[in-house]
């Protein structure tokens, strides 16, 4: 006789097992050649494989996978092409390989909701945006972070990396910190704006000039969706968010050679501007946008394009890293990684503010991509990954139902 037993679902709270895991993923640091995030992965992986004694792969993520080896069979492809090997480049894709792998394991060992996650990741991005505000109200604190941050350049005044290297990648974290703030105020349908969104935009401030002007633009469209809506709870956060707005329009008009004209007089009229500029001056380059669009974005003539020289670019933005390491064909596997992911969320639609928020990680990261190295980057791949993976785990619980069959 065939039974049906309901399940219950499980209660949300933070688990500490996975607060370890999401903390160790993005703020692990190396200890000279040793990568303690391998080392981490390799514990969870061990521990899922104890837990579980089979390993299922959903078949759905294989191509994930594929294009993971295309990746590096090109890389591998391209430097023999050219003679030689960088090793440093292997190992960035090998250990991409061995992380999808290793959250694949564990995501479906551990049965991991999209909710869990959300929780968990709110917590471990708050740590890092309070480092950030602390290093700002007590400049020596930075020094004490080095263990974890393994930032080894000048310190400047206003500005701070928190647990991580660079200031690009520690707004990114504050800025998503902020967003998946809003996610949840949003789902509890409660005011947008709580202590945590607001101390995830303050240390965003500290960080760098691009993640200031992504913040300002998202506060844009929050208060956009707020008056849209046209709930009073959700209105009355516009008034929270207005400080942000008018810090985030003077700061985009002190920093962006653009607006020099308006600057001058905003300076010679007000003395908190001249101040405030006084600061920034301080703590920003004066780069011209286009003389560093130009420097940045150079390729050498006779080189494959197409499949690149297997070797790290001399200039910063990931895109043409990724051209020099695997060309424009490796460029295109790199962007189907995503791609793919974003195919995925969209055709699954199971709760729509945590498809937006996936979105805004991948579109995000996307945007950092012609700055800095960010698709295959350490934390940030692993992150959008792990997420990615919940998001389908809990499409998979959706579709088998509260059931099971005993």
């Amino acid at each position: 006789m065939t039974i049906y037993k309901k399940i219950k679902t499980p209660p949300k709270k933070l688990n500490i097992e996975l607060f370890i895991f999401v903390f160790s993923i993005i703020f692990a640091p190396k200890i000279g050649l040793l990568d303690l995030k391998v080392i981490v992965e390799f514990v969870f992986l061990s521990l899922s494989i104890a837990r579980n004694q089979s390993i299922n792969f959903e078949k759905r993520n294989l191509p994930l996978v594929l294009l993971l080896f295309f990746i590096i069979i090109l890389f591998l492809v391209s430097s023999v092409n050219n003679a030689h090997l960088q090793y440093a480049i292997l190992f960035r894709y090998l250990r991409c390989l061995f992380s999808l792998f290793v959250i694949m394991i564990y995501v479906k060992s551990r049965e991991i909701e999209i909710d869990t996650l959300m929780n968990v990741l709110v917590i471990v991005l708050l740590i890092h945006a309070i480092m950030i505000i602390i290093s700002i109200i007590l400049p020596n604190f930075e020094h004490y972070l080095y263990f974890i941050s393994q930032y080894n350049k000048k310190f400047l005044r206003y500005r701070s990396t928190g647990l991580l290297s660079g200031y690009d990648y520690a707004g990114y974290y504050t800025n998503i910190g902020f967003v998946l703030s809003i996610v949840r105020n949003v789902m509890k349908k409660k005011n947008l704006i709580n202590i945590s969104a607001l101390l995830f935009a303050i240390a965003t401030v500290f960080t760098s000039r691009i993640n200031t002007i992504i913040l300002f633009v998202t506060v844009v469209l929050v208060i956009i969706y707020s008056l849209k809506k046209n709930n009073a709870s959700l209105s009355m956060s516009v008034f929270f968010l207005i400080p942000i707005l008018v810090m985030g329009s003077m700061f985009t008009i002190l920093t962006i050679s653009s607006f020099n004209s308006l600057k001058f007089r905003l300076i010679q009229n007000y003395e908190i501007v001249y101040q405030l500029n006084k600061v920034v001056n301080e703590t920003y380059s004066d780069n011209v946008l286009e003389n560093s669009i130009e420097s940045q974005y150079k390729i050498d003539k006779g080189m494959n394009i197409f499949l690149g020289k297997g070797e790290k670019a001399r200039t910063d933005p990931g895109i043409i890293n990724t051209i020099y390491e695997i060309g424009l064909i490796g460029l295109a596997l790199k962007m189907s990684y995503y791609l793919y992911m974003t195919y995925i969320v969209l055709k699954i639609k199971y709760e729509k503010y945590y498809s937006w928020f996936l979105l805004y990680v991948i579109i995000l990261t996307s945007i950092f991509e012609l700055k800095l190295i960010f698709y295959f980057s350490t934390g940030t791949f692993e992150l959008i990954t792990l997420l990615f993976m919940c998001y389908c785990a809990k499409d998979l619980q959706k579709k088998q139902s509260n059931y099971i069959l005993i």
